[in-house]
């Protein structure tokens, strides 16, 4: 059974690649839309509450805690307050 679900990651990885080599062949674009990212202002104003928990000197998990969201949101508001 193993080697049949490796032998189907295989062949999923092969037509995917392939896929992706023919599209760029054509000269379509491949990857993520244009614009589709949020920009670093847009998304500190959507988490003024984390940015104020941040401001007041709150610990990343008390800020979770009270904002019901997850560490990896906090650590992204401070690296987009930092740079």
């Amino acid at each position: 059974m193993a080697d049949l679900a490796r032998l189907e990651s295989e062949q999923v990885s092969y037509r995917i690649k392939s896929g992706i080599r023919a599209r760029k062949e054509k000269g379509l674009h491949t990857g993520r839309k244009v614009g589709s990212k949020e920009s670093k202002d847009k998304f500190l104003a959507k988490r003024q509450d984390i940015v104020r928990y941040l401001e007041k000197g709150f610990s990343y998990r008390e800020i979770q805690r009270l904002c019901k969201c997850s560490p990896n949101t906090v650590q992204k508001v401070v690296e987009a307050i930092k740079g």
